[in-house]
Order: structure tokens, then C-alpha cells, then sequence
């Protein structure tokens, strides 16, 4: 079920922005082409993120890191690494950059809010124990279902930049600059639900990746447009 819907997600979140590109009459050649690319460096950036997270355990199982089927793929891993070498596609294509990747962009928390039922199929990110009603049960005790949480900021976060890109009005890498802020708000926050945080001299990465991404986002929403 993992791979089934992080596959299910990456297909929805390609044809509606295709449909997208067609309606913009761009090249839907090149978003297949780009997201080809971005699946392959997003999963190899993604695993790569898990491992070094999880280092102490693959260092002593080095076969589980070839294991992918069995979960494992850090999101912020998956946007860095995928990013930049999208970025760099385009570029040396000499395509309209920051359209693409906007367009990209709107789709990926509605890719991330299918993707995270995955975790909940494996028994994965769950929080601290609790209380509240809707906790999930993991070995007869209630925790925080975090990639519930998670599920439901990302699929907030689609329909705002959907209603942005569709009004025509915004600019892409202003649209971009919003979900990084929202995605790394809503990140930053829910780690402090976790009950285990990858941290380096008593620094949560998570947390410290989530504030990048709410600096750089603030350089592309107030990047001032050139005169027309």
C-alpha cells in the first residue's frame, strides 16, 4: 500500500498539471520529461535523508537501505535534492524555469497528502501518546496520528496554491515561496509531537531545514517583479 500510493500520488498530481500546461499552452513534453527527472532524484534524495536520519541502523543492516518497499523516504530530502536538479533541467533547456516548477510546485502537497496514508499502512510517523479521541493505536497504546496531521495541512495547502495558479495573477515564484513557508510551518511545528527527532549538537534537523525553507520562501515572495 506504501508504494501504491506514493505511485497513485505521483501520477494525480502529473495529469492535473498537465492539464494545467496544455490550458497555459506550454509544452506537456517537457513536464514528463522533468517529472521522470524529479520522481528519480526526489526518491534518491528522499532515501537518502531516511538513511543518514537512521544512520546507526543501516550502518549495521546495510542491505535494508536497497529495502525501499519497506518505507523509509524523507520529504525534505525528496524537495532538495529533486529541486535542484529540476532547476537545473529546465535551465539547461532553456525553458520558462520558474513556470514549470511553480506548476509542479501546486501539485506536490496534494502528491504529499495522499502519499503520507502510506505511513499509517506501515505503522510510521506517529506521534507522542495521547488522549485525544483520534489517536491511533500502536502496540495497545494511543499516539498522535502525525501523518494524519500532516495529510490534512497538505491538502489545505493544495487548494490554496490551486486557487492562486488558477486566478493567473500570481507569480510562480511566488507561488513556490508560499509553499515552501506553509509546508515549513507545518513541519516545524509537528515535530514537536514526535517522540524521536533527528538532531545533531541537540538541533533538530526537521526544524532547522523547515527555517531554510521560511528564509528562502521569503526571498522569492518579496522578490520585487521587473517593469513591464
Amino acid at each position: 500500500m506504501y508504494g501504491i500510493l506514493i505511485s497513485f500520488s505521483i501520477l494525480i498530481g502529473i495529469l492535473l498539471a498537465e492539464k494545467i500546461i496544455k490550458k497555459d499552452k506550454k509544452d506537456p513534453g517537457i513536464l514528463w520529461n522533468l517529472s521522470l527527472i524529479l520522481i528519480t532524484s526526489g526518491i534518491l534524495g528522499a532515501r537518502s535523508y531516511h538513511i543518514i536520519d537512521y544512520w546507526r541502523y543501516y550502518s549495521i543492516n546495510p542491505l535494508k537501505i536497497l529495502y525501499i518497499w519497506d518505507g523509509g523516504l524523507g520529504i525534505y530530502g525528496a524537495i532538495l535534492l529533486g529541486g535542484i536538479t529540476s532547476y537545473t533541467y529546465l535551465k539547461l533547456k532553456k525553458q520558462d524555469t520558474w513556470y514549470y516548477l511553480s506548476t509542479i510546485t501546486v501539485f506536490l502537497p496534494l502528491g504529499q497528502s495522499i502519499g503520507r496514508w502510506g505511513n499509517y499502512f506501515n505503522k510510521e510517523v506517529y506521534g507522542k501518546i495521547t488522549t485525544l479521541p483520534w489517536g491511533i493505536y500502536v502496540n495497545g497504546i494511543r499516539h498522535h496520528p502525525l501523518f494524519l496531521y500532516e495529510s490534512i495541512g497538505n491538502i489545505l495547502l493544495f487548494m490554496v496554491l490551486l486557487k492562486l495558479k488558477l486566478r493567473g495573477n500570481m507569480p510562480p515564484q511566488k507561488i513556490i515561496g508560499l509553499y515552501l513557508a506553509g509546508y515549513g510551518v507545518l513541519r516545524f511545528f509537528l515535530e514537536f509531537l514526535k517522540e524521536t527527532t533527528w538532531e545533531v549538537h541537540n538541533l533538530n534537523i526537521a526544524q532547522l531545514v523547515s527555517i531554510i525553507f521560511i528564509g528562502f520562501s521569503y526571498i522569492l515572495i518579496s522578490k520585487k517583479e521587473p517593469a513591464q
